[in-house]
């Protein structure tokens, strides 16, 4: 029986109307096993997510079947994990597209089927895997060989002989800049869906270094190249932030593959000048005249997934850390300890003509952004008992004098009066390396960074980093959004029920840096969720953690 005698009783896909936050358009989904046989599966669709984030080299997903089919599709296409899968969807109902909303459409490589499930007697439904098709290439060729250039340009070099990306096509209008036409190049069909590096920067040195790359796996060698890169551009430029100089290898499903740091990452605004603001999907009472704030810029739910976590950021090494380094050729060691406000972007300075002082976010934005920790002394106070009447009814809290704990016996390592930033000993490292190990041209031999941070040290803070105060976010339908973009997040303060606009919730509402998105489709609707970081709260509404005792709110005092 061949594909167009197929009957098919699945449930079709609904139409979902531009006035829905969830209305997106599914164009293309389409499998292809190895013998080159398509099938359109867009009406057997139970469920489809794709997971991308800038701490993953590849995207990957997963597709849940519900084949109904006669004979069923599984029999047809004979599933063994090598199919192909193309995905192509854009943000906008099936109303047409008149807002020419950009599209997403990647081509993925099938590597797992489970959770196989009979439902009925004609029904059955399984879970396919997928992933870039560059991710098991990545694992199965290694690179054993010379190159020479720089570090983003050996890389260049790694991904177009093994990984197969594109060359862009140059800007054709002459009145586009160069990056104007990059970003476009991702909306031209010959490149849509083929890999390709974008904005491949080499700009930053005119290096020429040799590399000997000793039968290391290709995913292995470009994401070291990274981490050398991270340690160079810390020699080139001590003045920018430890963190600024993390580079992160990934890849973008609105776009294509990327090397980017962190510095970079934060000065890249997704929608310059338009805010996200928090509207549950029943409440329409934000809706503005032309629904772009109900509809496409709007934040449907939020969970704040990590607020604090000190114990991680001990342990890992985001507040302080120490570095044991051996240099095995001139048989020196060196030692050095470190913590974020080693920075000179985070070395408190005058904020206020009055001298007020506060740290900046740890990532070092300019605008006099505050830490997110607390970098006075971590003080122990031990509060006395309240005196609360057994009749109830009052739920409000009482505000209690507390006393300063003072132990008797104050040891060295036990001393309460530390600021977070102290401890280095909390996360300690052995490295080695080798003194002009590129050869006698390499300007970044050891001799000349005694005491630099190691780039392994600085990107493990980094990822804690990414981690410490995070938002998972559901959004309106995008296929216009990627990861390491900054994206400007509303949210009301949830004690605000005084009349007048709702406030702004400062430790919430604010610049986050987008770290992980997940595109959920269904037949019905589709939902955006991010994942974002905030490294630093509002200092514009006096709501930063250096302040007297006298400058917190005032709680409400029960009677």
């Amino acid at each position: 029986m061949t594909a167009g005698e197929v009957s098919n009783t699945s449930p079709r896909l609904s139409e979902t109307k531009d006035s829905n936050p969830y209305a997106y358009t599914l164009e293309i989904l389409t499998i292809t096993n190895n013998e080159g046989i398509s099938m359109d599966v867009r009406n057997m669709m139970g469920e489809c997510k794709i997971f991308e984030a800038i701490t993953n080299n590849f995207l990957m997903g997963e597709l849940i079947i519900i084949d109904s089919i006669t004979p069923p599709l599984f029999k047809q296409l004979l599933f063994t994990g090598q199919e192909s899968l193309r995905i192509k969807f854009r943000m906008g109902g099936d109303e047409g597209n008149p807002h020419n909303f950009p599209s997403i459409d990647k081509l993925f490589r099938i590597y797992k089927v489970s959770n196989f499930q009979r439902h009925d007697q004609t029904t059955i439904a399984y879970k396919l895997s997928f992933c870039s098709p560059e991710f098991l290439t990545s694992r199965r060729f290694r690179v054993s060989k010379v190159y020479r250039g720089s570090h983003i340009e050996v890389a260049g070099k790694i991904g177009q002989e093994y990984l197969s990306f594109q060359e862009p096509p140059d800007p054709i209008e002459t009145k586009v800049s160069v990056e104007e036409a990059e970003d476009r190049v991702f909306e031209t069909e010959t490149y849509s869906y083929f890999p390709y590096w974008q904005r491949l920067d080499t700009s930053w040195t005119d290096d020429n270094h040799q590399f000997v790359f000793p039968n290391w796996s290709v995913n292995y060698t470009i994401n070291w190249l990274c981490n050398q890169y991270n340690a160079a551009t810390n020699a080139i430029d001590n003045k920018k932030s430890v963190f600024e100089s993390v580079f992160f290898w990934y890849e973008s499903a609105y776009g294509s593959y990327k090397i980017r740091s962190l510095g970079d990452m934060i000065q890249d605004k997704y929608l310059p000048g338009v805010k996200f603001y928090y509207s549950p999907a029943e409440d329409s009472s934000t809706l503005d005249e032309d629904n772009t704030k109900g509809l496409g810029q709007r934040i449907l739910g939020y969970e704040a997934g990590t607020h604090a976590d000190v114990i991680e950021g001990t342990v890992f090494g985001l507040f302080a850390g120490e570095q044991v380094t051996v240099d095995m050729k001139h048989k020196q060691v060196w030692e050095h300890s470190w913590s974020y406000l080693d920075s000179p972007s985070q070395i408190q300075k005058d904020t206020t003509e009055e001298g007020e002082k506060g740290a900046k976010g740890m990532i070092g934005k300019d605008g006099g952004d505050w830490a997110m920790v607390r970098t006075t002394p971590e003080n122990f106070w031990i509060g006395k008992p309240s005196n609360i009447t057994e009749d109830g009814g009052e739920t409000n809290i009482q505000e209690l004098d507390s006393i300063h704990y003072k132990p008797k016996n104050i040891s060295e390592h036990a001393n309460p009066n530390q600021s977070i930033s102290n401890f280095t000993e909390a996360y300690s490292m052995l490295d080695y390396q080798t003194s002009n190990i590129f050869g006698e041209g390499y300007k970044y031999s050891n001799e000349a960074n005694e005491g630099l941070v190691n780039d392994t040290l600085i990107k493990q803070a980094a990822k804690t980093l990414l981690k410490y105060n995070t938002i998972t976010a559901k959004i309106s339908a995008r296929s216009d959004i990627s990861t390491g973009k900054m994206i400007d997040l509303y949210i009301t303060s949830p004690g605000d029920t005084g009349s007048g606009p709702l406030k702004e919730d400062p430790m919430n509402s604010g610049e986050h840096l987008i770290t992980e998105i997940m595109w959920d489709l269904t037949p019905e609707e589709m939902t955006t969720n991010i994942t974002c970081m905030k490294d630093s709260c509002l200092d514009n509404v006096g709501q930063h953690y250096e302040k007297l005792k006298t400058e917190f709110i005032e709680p409400e005092v029960g009677q």
